[in-house]
């Protein structure tokens, strides 16, 4: 996706002097023209979105300023489509068809809108914009219930769980998994990780031992936690969660020296992680574990 939107916006910024080569506008100059005086350094971008937003049909640069911003609002279609589609479905197949209901329709739908009707462009952003709102009401509302059946579907096969619980839960496994790593004594938690998390911890840990160092990891707090999506595999129920959580961490020597971090700063993750219950035995198990965020 991003090599997409990487070459369609170099497309946009060609498009001035394709027009001025072609003898489409017989009036460019690249010295007034907006993405010229842009490159150039001349206008600020803060005037160049001025001057969008202002032009009218009446204007000379008309057709230079709606094909510019019809593919930068297009390019915005898209990404926004791209980035949204995974909240909405997680299936492959649901997700082409979410693809088109979100990305392509409307994309179609705006490309000929902004070529049928020759309106000032501000019009056309208030479009863009209103489709947004749209798009991110629809999904919300969405996630929401798509969540709620996972839930109910969960609770109708484990009668024992419990969200508030599991969130104290998936803190508590957290901490002790990090707790573990952090004293070289993962096997004190093997039955939490998955055999992959286990064993490329198990690779990490042997690094720092060999290199002396020894990762410190404490005063870890728990801020909050949002399930974002849930799956039913045979016995085991899958939950996908975002973690916020602060603590102070910092590596030292075998000098008890800190190499990395600072052992004052209070660090804030937010993590992505997805654990396997099993409803007959009431046992969680961490199997992925990714950094999203930190600060």
């Amino acid at each position: 996706m991003k090599k997409i939107f990487l070459v369609l916006l170099l497309i946009t910024l060609s498009i001035p002097v394709v027009l001025a080569d072609s003898g489409l506008d017989a009036s460019y100059d690249s010295s007034n023209s907006l993405v010229g005086s842009l490159m150039s350094g001349s206008t600020s971008g803060l005037s160049v979105m001025g001057e969008l937003v202002s032009a009218s049909p009446n204007d000379a640069d008309y057709i230079e300023y709606r094909i510019v911003l019809a593919i930068f609002t297009l390019l915005i279609i898209y990404i926004f489509s791209c980035i949204q589609i995974n909240k909405i479905n997680r299936r492959k197949t649901k997700k082409i068809l979410t693809s088109i209901l979100f990305s392509l329709i409307p994309t179609i739908i705006y490309s000929l809108f902004i070529f049928l009707f020759k309106l000032p462009l501000i019009l056309y952003m208030l479009v863009l914009i209103i489709y947004i709102i749209i798009t991110l009401i629809i999904i919300k509302i969405n996630v929401k219930k798509r969540l709620q059946k996972q839930l109910d579907k969960v609770y109708s096969l484990d009668k024992k769980f419990d969200l508030e619980k599991f969130n104290i839960e998936a803190f508590n496994i957290y901490k002790d998994i990090q707790i573990s790593w952090m004293n070289f004594k993962l096997d004190d938690v093997k039955k939490l990780l998955s055999e992959d998390i286990y064993n490329k911890y198990s690779e990490k840990l042997k690094k720092l031992k060999e290199d002396k160092q020894k990762n410190i990891m404490d005063n870890i707090k728990y801020k909050k936690n949002k399930i974002t999506n849930i799956e039913i595999e045979n016995n085991n129920v899958i939950i996908e969660c975002i973690m916020d959580i602060t603590c102070n961490d910092y590596i030292i020597n075998n000098e008890e020296k800190i190499v990395k971090g600072k052992k004052d700063k209070i660090c804030k993750y937010k993590y992505k992680l997805v654990f396997s219950k099993n409803i007959k035995t009431n046992e969680y198990v961490l199997i992925e574990k990714k950094m999203k965020e930190q600060k």
